[in-house]
């Protein structure tokens, strides 16, 4: 019994001296899961995005780029980074959608159909961020809107035309879509930006 005071007072002890000596020092501990701050620049111009597009949501846009962290935080870097991710958002979705058909938990041929029409669209969709991303690279910025037009709604005509997902193993596409529909609004605005 005595030793279990002991080392209660000893572990007591030992906090209160610590946390004494850290009081006049600055700790520059930070917990891993504690987020860092999104840089005022993207904040900035996630806002800018948003005034020039009212379609472009600020809190997706100032937390993709918070995650992300692009190298580049200027206007033409963010447009070329939206670009970029809207292509890898759209391979992933295409990559899910393989998956699902290969793996053979498809059974219905209506919900196959669906599936591989999906398939297409997000390659179509992978497509122009590309050529969108190509164009901001080039410096032909009138381009991306252009390039990137209709791609929103690839996303919405394949929820539409998705079955529910008590018919087998289908992805939930629809995360896919509504990342697709803001990262196609956030390049064309970001865009835009560029003077």
């Amino acid at each position: 019994m005595r030793t279990c005071a002991l080392l209660l007072a000893v572990t007591v002890a030992a906090a209160a001296f610590g946390g004494a000596q850290a009081v006049g020092r600055r700790s520059f501990w930070r917990p891993r899961w504690q987020p860092l701050p999104t840089p005022p620049a993207i904040v900035a111009t996630c806002q800018a995005a948003h005034d020039a597009d009212k379609r472009v949501n600020v809190t997706f846009c100032t937390n993709i780029f918070g995650l992300l962290r692009p190298h580049d935080s200027t206007v033409r870097g963010l447009a070329q980074a939206a670009a970029s991710m809207g292509a890898g958002r759209a391979d992933t979705a295409q990559t899910t959608i393989d998956r699902t058909l290969s793996q053979g938990g498809v059974d219905d041929p209506r919900a196959r159909r669906a599936l591989e029409r999906c398939d297409r669209l997000y390659g179509s969709a992978a497509a122009a961020f590309n050529a969108a991303g190509k164009a901001i690279t080039e410096g032909r910025y009138a381009d991306v809107g252009r390039s990137l037009e209709g791609v929103s709604e690839l996303g919405r005509q394949c929820d539409s035309e998705n079955p529910p997902a008590s018919s087998g193993n289908l992805a939930p596409l629809w995360i896919f879509s509504r990342a697709n529909e803001q990262l196609t609004y956030l390049t064309i605005a970001i865009t835009s930006l560029i003077k």
